[in-house]
């Protein structure tokens, strides 16, 4: 399925150098655990296991404050044995057939933010049971300068990635057909890292795997085919009427 790439019209540019800084105080350690795609062949970068403490502090609106606020919600869902993976299919469209399912979670998150993503081949969908289709609907928005829903190339130096961003994988970040898996952005530290929580993780074939928070560090950059960011609309400005007296 050809789809439109994020980075059209934009010359791929190199990865910006990044300067770690130390981290306040201990690092956190999290589990490594393995990725289940739609494509269980493909290959993902080897991540750290060790995750700084102080995330740079970011403008995070409304909205994007509200879908990491949402992610986490849901982690503790599953953490608790609240949801299943079931749970997340009807915001991709699926049906009741299991099948992977990140691109389901991350529709579901950001429906329950109020901000609901898009399939350009099923429209009626709030959302897409496939991350190369929400990749297309986010670069759709790009071509037309919908100022709500934009395309960000994997490194670029003048937009990177924020808290509430969704991020799609890729063996090839030229190559918008290599998009395997998706999550979404909730912390971004000075040395170019950056945690997600991700649906689909660490699971032993296509669709058995789990909701799970991720750190990849600024070398892992090059298997992010890029970001998708759904910004809020502006608040309307407040109508008055005038009653004549």
């Amino acid at each position: 399925m050809a789809i439109t790439a994020l980075t059209k019209g934009i010359t791929q540019q190199a990865t910006p150098a990044f300067h770690p800084s130390t981290p306040a105080s201990k690092p956190t350690t999290l589990a490594v655990v393995r990725d289940t795609f739609a494509h269980p062949s493909s290959t993902r970068p080897n991540i750290s296991g060790t995750v700084p403490v102080a995330p740079l502090q970011q403008s995070t609106s409304t909205g994007s404050q509200s879908v990491v606020n949402i992610a986490n919600q849901e982690l503790q869902k599953w953490q608790n044995g609240e949801v299943t993976r079931s749970s997340y299919y009807p915001a991709g469209g699926y049906g009741s057939a299991d099948h992977a399912w990140c691109a389901d979670f991350v529709s579901t998150v950001f429906k329950e933010a109020g901000y609901p993503l898009g399939d350009l081949q099923y429209p009626s969908l709030s959302g897409s049971a496939s991350a190369p289709r929400l990749a297309e609907w986010f670069a759709a928005g790009s071509a037309t300068s919908n100022p709500y829903r934009i395309a960000i190339p994997a490194n670029d130096p003048n937009n990177p990635p924020k808290p509430g961003d969704v991020v799609f994988f890729g063996s090839d970040p030229s190559n918008p057909s290599s998009i395997t898996h998706t999550g979404i952005v909730t912390n971004v530290y000075p040395d170019g890292s950056f945690d997600t929580i991700e649906g689909n993780v660490n699971g032993t074939n296509e669709y058995d795997g789990e909701v799970a928070q991720r750190h990849y560090t600024a070398e892992d950059r090059d298997q992010v085919y890029g970001f998708g960011r759904r910004c809020p609309p502006a608040p309307r400005p407040q109508q008055h009427r005038f009653i004549p007296v």
